[in-house]
């Protein structure tokens, strides 16, 4: 059975909670079948990022780094989006997000003082043996 959207929920609301947590006050993070949108007072932009995952499957990359990746797009795409709304570089002195994969987990970072782990569904680890 191929991996679906219904996977990745889980793992999507994660990545939406870690940067909800992040968020400056006047930032919103939502989340919904997969999509991550981010509230600003001038403006709010979607992120797909379980659709980014499943292309970059079907696409031929290991799931582990298809993940990776995308989060990662997400992630930056998220701080261009608050540097954007607060018209201040953001993040500041705390340092750029970070995504990265060891041991089953996803693993975001933003600087020493956050750091979030996010379970990896086992149908998609068990994607990468075969």
């Amino acid at each position: 059975m191929g991996t679906n959207l219904s996977t990745l929920t889980a793992l999507v609301g994660g990545v939406a909670q870690a940067l909800a947590e992040v968020a400056p006050s006047a930032v919103t993070v939502k989340h919904a079948a997969g999509v991550v949108t981010v509230v600003t007072p001038q403006f709010s932009e979607s992120f797909y990022i379980a659709e980014n995952i499943l292309g970059n499957i079907s696409d031929g990359l290991p799931p582990t780094e298809a993940i990776r990746g995308s989060v990662q797009s997400a992630v930056d795409a998220f701080e261009d989006v608050v540097t954007r709304a607060l018209t201040v570089p953001w993040p500041d002195a705390t340092g750029s997000g970070e995504a990265s994969i060891l041991d089953g987990k996803l693993h975001l970072s933003f600087g020493p003082e956050y750091a979030r782990s996010i379970a990896i569904p086992g149908s998609l680890l068990a994607k990468e043996d075969t």
